[in-house]
């Protein structure tokens, strides 16, 4: 079948894709033709869920790697999510920000799956709003990353210098970001 795509991921499961019209007799053909794959796939993925954080639980928010009590659900703890998010990560970009010598235009605040944060040409910083839920180090290290890039808009040695001389550690939080950002991606309010 042409067109048609398998994912299987940690704390997302098996994902299968096809083109609009596709019988489910031919998705059964599929499933049965990559099962072996699917079930390595699958055991691998809940290993991983196995040693997670833990992040889908209810009556919980997360908020720089800390449960904490809480009673909103659905959009409405995700309106307080990015509300949290706009607070603390602006109070580390209010703080960074003159210590690196930068001075950003605007600061938004999405729900975005591919990349944690991003800087424009134009000096505007974009983050997830998922970042919160991460320890603070991790929030950190990714504000202080794409301040820099208001130096470098590259990932050259010279951009990672800038990085390590504002944050020596920074590899701590970019290897749990490694580690624990499918779960913050999958996580839903």
């Amino acid at each position: 079948m042409r067109s048609a795509r398998i994912s299987v991921a940690p704390f997302r499961g098996l994902e299968v894709t096809v083109r609009p019209g596709t019988s489910g007799a031919e998705v059964e053909r599929l499933l049965r033709r990559h099962r072996g794959w699917i079930e390595r796939r699958l055991e691998r993925a809940r290993q991983i869920e196995a040693q997670g954080l833990g992040l889908q639980r209810d009556g919980v928010m997360w908020l720089e790697g800390t449960a904490h009590p809480c009673r909103e659900h659905g959009p409405a703890l995700e309106r307080r999510y990015r509300r949290e998010a706009r607070r603390l990560i602006g109070e580390r970009v209010a703080a960074w920000a003159p210590a690196l010598r930068v001075a950003p235009q605007r600061l938004a605040i999405r729900d975005t799956r591919s990349r944690w944060g991003s800087c424009s040409s134009r000096g505007s910083l974009s983050f997830s709003w998922r970042l919160v839920m991460a320890p603070a180090e991790v929030a950190e290290y990714v504000v202080v990353h794409e301040l820099c890039h208001l130096h470098r808009a590259d990932h050259s040695p010279a951009f990672w210098a800038l990085v390590r001389e504002a944050l020596p550690e920074w590899k701590q939080p970019h290897a749990w970001l490694r580690r624990h950002g499918h779960e913050l991606l999958a996580y839903t309010p």
